[in-house]
């Protein structure tokens, strides 16, 4: 990504306070009475292979008129993050090593505020959060959702790719009645009269 120098905006905080940067948009949307509404929020990883093209998803699908929140982009290492999580980072071919080791996490923070947001609003906010994560996870964008939810097993097999095998076996293994996030309907929930 590229910026104009006159526009850099560089604010230096606390590691605390970076771990905590969602608390301040928080506090900003109680002061105006907008925390208790519906935030359909979307993150995602994109390669960086893949964010000027993700950028430009986000261009045609959101407008600065209907859009109320911030959107958060940050840099990270791939090589800098624990892979024995079962997050699934994107998997973006390079020459050398098989991925790229820059991955980038975008948050788009919306609010759905009733007053500039009408019945069908919310409805729409989230289907075009659909569109966007699956056209981001398609093609030359190779994204992937955080903090994803998908409808069926085989969305959630491709989800993780590569790391499936791997993660379904962790699961067995510390979790085989399936009790942890029984809501995501990755695995189902089995009884211990069963086993």
């Amino acid at each position: 990504m590229s910026y104009m120098p006159s526009l850099l905006y560089i604010v230096e905080v606390s590691y605390f306070d970076f771990l905590n940067r969602v608390r301040m948009e928080e506090m900003n949307l109680r002061s105006r009475g907008l925390w208790e509404i519906p935030h359909p929020w979307l993150n995602m990883f994109v390669p960086k292979s893949g964010i000027k093209e993700f950028k430009d998803l986000l261009l045609e699908n959101i407008s600065p008129n209907d859009f109320e929140g911030p959107i958060l982009i940050y840099p990270l290492l791939r090589d800098k993050w624990d892979a024995n999580t079962s997050v699934a980072l994107p998997d973006a071919p390079t020459g050398g090593d098989g991925v790229e080791q820059v991955v980038y996490i975008v948050g788009m923070l919306r609010s759905a505020n009733p007053a500039s947001c009408a019945a069908g609003c919310l409805d729409d906010i989230l289907r075009r959060n659909r569109q966007i994560a699956e056209a981001a996870s398609a093609g030359r964008i190779g994204g992937k959702q955080y903090l994803a939810h998908h409808p069926s097993l085989l969305h959630w097999r491709d989800h993780f790719g590569r790391h499936w095998n791997r993660f379904a076996a962790r699961k067995n293994l510390f979790d085989p009645l399936g009790v942890l996030a029984p809501g995501q309907g990755i695995f189902p929930r089995v009884h211990a009269s069963a086993l």
